[in-house]
């Protein structure tokens, strides 16, 4: 039976994740999240402390060993903005798409460059899929005032980004 399961071939479309709390593919949640975490009576968390860790590099996963050594072209960068946006976001795509350029351009270079590139795209989708979700959680965790919350971001170089985490400066958090 185990053996099954760890075989199976589970696919999501990129940045989304296909696993979640379920049993027999049906959520083990009641309601949606956001809506357990509003009332202390209701919030099936609020009892319990919770430890919400981030990283500077998470999401440098989803780029190959190649964009992480030489950076990203500008149709690259597009490429993968565009997917992020059309598997994230249901309305206005191509607003949230200019809105996501505009905000992690550096504008304090007069070209960009494949490196800057790269940490602005890492930045992003750092940002979108772990940062949010991860504050926002522990921001809801923490208004219940039922039990402590606690958040770190972990800035060590990591040896699996090699070269990578030694060149980026991210500082969005």
């Amino acid at each position: 039976m185990s053996s099954c399961k760890v075989n199976v071939d589970v696919r999501s479309p990129k940045y989304l994740s296909s696993f979640g709390p379920t049993i027999d593919r049906r959520s083990v949640l009641p309601r949606d999240i956001r809506r357990l975490m509003t009332k202390p009576r209701e919030a099936v968390f609020a009892g319990v402390a919770l430890l919400v860790g981030l990283s500077r590099v998470d999401a440098a996963f989803f780029l190959t060993a190649r964009d992480l050594v030489d950076g990203l072209d500008a149709g690259r960068l597009r490429r993968m903005l565009r997917t992020y946006v059309q598997n994230t976001f249901v309305y206005h795509r191509q607003y949230i798409y200019d809105v996501l350029v505009h905000q992690y351009t550096d504008w304090e270079r007069t070209v960009a460059d494949p490196e800057s590139r790269r940490n602005s795209l890492i930045e992003l989708l750092a940002d979108g899929i772990y940062v949010a979700p991860g504050v926002e959680l522990a921001q809801r965790h923490a208004s219940l005032g039922a039990s402590a919350t606690y958040l770190y971001l972990l800035d060590y170089p990591s040896r699996i980004t090699g070269k990578y985490s030694q060149q980026i400066t991210v500082g969005h958090l």
